[in-house]
């Protein structure tokens, strides 16, 4: 029951009253029941006209009360109808939310991850930097091996066109001295040495000296009086474990010797490179 309807109750109930009220009165008083109910009958009258206003007014206020009502059902379907939307909206904005946490959540892994490779990437670098820096000092040692290498080179060179020199004059005295005796009938081979060379000296050709004929008549070893080798001593002449030949030495210097070829074996020709040894 709505509220026009209850006042309209209750005010039927305050006139039932009253009108009780009012008969008890009259029943007490015992006043002139004709004009009494004459009063009574306007006062009837009145109170039936406003019964019927106020039956008016509540078919009034109902109508207004059920438009009204109409009206507050559409505004409470609207209001579902925007909540359902706000709900909608809310739950399509947590699962946006969940998205992005799900997508930060990824990207701060990638960054941790990056961040590990960054630092891996560091450890690296710092590691490369230390090996790069031994290399550089390693080349620059290696360099100023070089460079000391290269300077005794150059001494060793110089030394060695000394050497050649000198082996050329004394290559150019003999051969004046040899002429010299074979001119006044005497042998141009010496006879045989008191001294024996000494034992287990090894070394190697380091020059050959070709005659018009194209065969060796003279040949630089790189061992010498340091070695204890002197001038008459004999060397044997070998490759690979094959015989070549035989050498007399005919000049000492302290790290080399010029030999003369006595004998070579037929398999082939002394060469720079061939071992010599005092052993055979």
């Amino acid at each position: 029951m709505s509220f026009v309807g209850k006042l309209l109750v209750v005010l039927q109930v305050v006139l039932s009253v009253c009108f009780m009220a009012f008969a008890g009165a009259v029943f007490a008083t015992h006043t002139n029941w004709k004009q009494e109910n004459a009063a009574t009958q306007a006062k009837l009258d009145s109170k039936t006209s406003q019964m019927t206003a106020l039956q008016n007014r509540y078919e009034q206020l109902d109508a207004e009360t059920e438009k009204l009502t109409a009206e507050l059902e559409k505004e409470r379907d609207t209001l579902v109808a925007e909540v359902q939307n706000l709900t909608n909206e809310n739950n399509q904005y947590k699962a946006r939310q969940n998205d992005h946490e799900n997508h930060a959540n990824v990207a701060q892994e990638q960054t941790r991850i990056a961040l590990k490779h960054a630092e891996s990437r560091t450890n690296e670098a710092v590691t490369l930097r230390k090996e790069n820096k031994q290399i550089t000092d390693s080349r620059h040692e290696e360099l100023k091996e070089r460079l000391r290498l290269e300077v005794a080179l150059t001494a060793e060179k110089e030394k060695t066109a000394l050497l050649n020199e000198t082996l050329k004059n004394q290559l150019r005295d003999i051969a004046q001295l040899k002429s010299a005796l074979r001119r006044a009938g005497l042998s141009d081979t010496p006879g045989p040495i008191a001294q024996a060379p000494p034992q287990d000296v090894d070394g190697r050709v380091k020059r050959v000296k070709k005659n018009r004929r194209g065969t060796v008549d003279l040949v630089e070893v790189n061992i010498g009086s340091d070695d204890g080798l002197i001038k008459g001593h004999t060397l044997t002449v070998y490759r690979g474990g094959k015989y070549l030949g035989e050498l007399r030495i005919v000049e000492t210097s302290t790290d080399m010797a010029v030999a003369e070829v006595l004998s070579t074996a037929k398999i082939g020709l002394i060469q720079e490179g061939d071992n010599v040894t005092t052993k055979l």
